[in-house]
């Protein structure tokens, strides 16, 4: 095999999903058949570092760490170790890659360990408090939401998406007849998220975050705490379009799971998700 050989039948398999527990996950076996090559075509194991690195799913970036990040910069720190630095630096998730790797050979000498501990600091989770939003904060909210949602629009490039032409007035009816929590870092308003029961159905809607402070898992907390607010219902409905991989990514990892899809247009579908609510134990 070759070492794009190898790359290829790797990215076949990525992201993927985690393979059952005790049973063998194919894609950690052919990251670490990319490891393989890393003496020899170092270059080409790091431009598949550098990629997969930065994905979304942290059993991904788990492998790429404990199977070829750290052995990289064992073997060639020199080289590595400020591409790392760079890296990390502009890409939160990348940061929590190098977080997971040990420091091997060279890379645990004192200068080499500080400057990976200084590269271990950065991005990381910040401290979420989420709490109920007051009538008060509905501008902020709107302002945020706009803000947030501005990606979706330009994707599907219709500026007229619900969370783009909202009023200021229907958020401050929704904040008086439901729950909309906001999420806070440092005194900032860094997002938010509503819950709307129906028939025993609660439809998670606006789920926004601050574009400057995502990936830092204010979107799973937000979601985690409305969900906590609605012990008593039956399922957990929300929707987003069909070209949103991000969103369906995030709903997939907290247990939503497909139930149907509406066709909008030939290229624009929304994509229904659901989760039942977790069997409460009788008192």
């Amino acid at each position: 095999m070759t070492v794009g050989e190898a790359i290829d039948h790797a990215e076949r398999l990525l992201p993927g999903t985690p393979a059952p527990h005790d049973a063998p996950d194919e894609r950690w076996q052919a990251i670490i058949a990319v490891g393989e090559f890393i003496e020899r075509h170092p270059e080409d194991v790091w431009q598949f570092v550098r990629r997969w690195g930065a994905d979304e799913s942290i059993d991904v970036r788990a492998a790429i760490a404990t199977c070829l990040l750290e052995h990289l910069l064992e073997h060639d720190i020199d080289t590595f170790l400020p591409r790392v630095e760079a890296e990390a630096s502009a890409n939160a998730a990348f940061a929590d890659t190098v977080r997971r790797c040990w420091a091997l050979g060279r890379a645990a000498a004192p200068s080499n360990q500080a400057r990976l501990d200084r590269l271990r600091s950065l991005h990381r989770p910040a401290t979420v408090a989420i709490v109920d939003a007051a009538p008060g904060d509905a501008e902020a909210i709107l302002a945020l939401q706009k803000l947030a949602y501005a990606s979706e629009a330009r994707r599907y490039n219709d500026w007229t998406i619900p969370p783009m032409i909202e009023t200021l007035d229907s958020v401050r009816d929704q904040i008086a007849r439901h729950v909309v929590l906001k999420a806070v870092v440092d005194g900032r308003l860094a997002g938010s998220v509503r819950g709307v029961v129906t028939d025993r159905v609660c439809e998670v809607c606006r789920l926004s975050v601050d574009p400057t402070l995502q990936r830092r898992g204010i979107g799973s907390a937000l979601l985690a705490a409305v969900e906590a607010r609605f012990p008593d219902i039956e399922a957990f409905e929300l929707f987003t379009g069909n070209h949103s991989v991000e969103n369906l990514r995030l709903y997939e990892r907290h247990g939503y799971r497909h139930a149907r899809t509406k066709v909008l247009s030939p290229a624009v579908s929304l994509v229904f998700l659901r989760k039942p609510a977790p069997r409460r134990e009788p008192a």
